[in-house]
């Protein structure tokens, strides 16, 4: 294939999302071809430039901490200032930063500067929720479950035009966050009940984190395994088990197959987070059923060895698991 066609190809996979812009940067720091005297390609001679590599996640790590501390600050600014700067002043410093951050991300997200267009996207999406909140004030109306649905739906819609745009894993993970904002709102305005209302928010819960692992497995046959797949696969698997866990009753033994769901789960997709969350709550799920059925029987010291030997096991095979089934290639 000549040059000009890979070129073509690559470009073509780019637009069509099967590549992102951040895993094709990350191929091109990640593996150099070293030149020889003549100035010729020397074949075979590939290696990883740690320098360069060390490099990128210092400017990633100064990115964050500045998100960070930039984020921390405005909040800080508003709580000081919130009575004197008035109307205009809490918008500019809410939905003006967010709206300029916004722009500057989309306009930057093709360029070299993806992390911090990532970024900016961030503090985007951090403030634009405050300003809303501010105009909702202004205009005698309350942050009700309705109005934070309409917020969440419409911010939805922003933010989805930027993925279509910039095809970043960070959209991915703020599109996840604000589509979860607007399911709980949904609910709450709906049903009427709060977060800590019985088994109907468990159960909602479940269904998000199932949901959760489906968008993870979309979005990884679309392209190679990236981190927001990772997180989605983590946090999917920690609302179908936290939530689980509660339920009580002959729920306490239908739990243990989403358990081992997860397990199974862990080795399809090869999350290894996922097999850690799943190992962690088998451990939990066992001290509970240990204390619940053997503790009047047995007596407590018995339960505990009874429940040591278990999760010794469970820590064994989680372990063989890991090595022999997510092994990298």
């Amino acid at each position: 294939m000549e040059k000009q066609q890979i070129i073509s190809f690559i470009k073509a996979q780019l637009e069509q999302g099967r590549i992102s812009s951040e895993e094709l940067a990350a191929l091109a720091h990640g593996f150099v071809m070293t030149l020889d005297p003549s100035g010729k390609n020397n074949a075979g001679h590939i290696h990883t430039p740690t320098s360069v590599t060390a490099s990128v996640n210092m400017i990633n790590t100064l990115y964050a901490i500045g998100t960070i501390i930039g984020i921390v600050g405005v909040s800080i600014l508003i709580s000081q200032h919130w009575a004197e700067i008035g109307f205009g002043g809490r918008i500019g410093v809410t939905l003006g930063i967010s709206f300029i951050s916004y722009l500057l991300a989309i306009l930057i997200c093709k360029s070299r500067q993806v992390m911090l267009s990532q970024t900016l996207f961030i503090i985007a999406v951090v403030l634009a929720p405050l300003g809303t909140y501010v105009l909702l004030e202004k205009m005698d109306m309350t942050f009700s479950s309705l109005s934070q649905m309409l917020t969440a739906l419409s911010l939805f819609v922003i933010f989805a035009v930027a993925q279509y745009i910039a095809r970043t894993n960070i959209l991915v993970l703020i599109l996840t966050a604000l589509g979860t904002w607007a399911y709980y709102t949904m609910l709450t305005y709906i049903f009427s009940f709060s977060f800590y209302d019985g088994d109907l928010m468990k159960w909602a819960t479940i269904v998000l984190g199932f949901t959760y692992v489906f968008i993870a497995l979309g979005y990884s046959r679309r392209t190679v395994t990236t981190a927001a797949v990772n997180v989605l696969y983590a946090l999917g698997t920690l609302a179908v088990l936290a939530a689980g866990i509660s339920l009580g009753g002959v729920w306490d033994f239908i739990y243990i197959a989403f358990i081992f769901a997860a397990f199974y789960g862990s080795v399809y997709v090869r999350s290894q987070a996922m097999l850690i969350i799943a190992a962690g709550f088998l451990i939990g799920h066992v001290l509970k059923l240990t204390y619940r059925f053997f503790m009047a029987s047995l007596g407590w010291p018995v339960a505990l060895i009874i429940s040591g030997v278990v999760i010794l096991l469970v820590g064994y095979l989680t372990v063989q698991v890991g090595q022999r089934y997510l092994k990298k290639v």
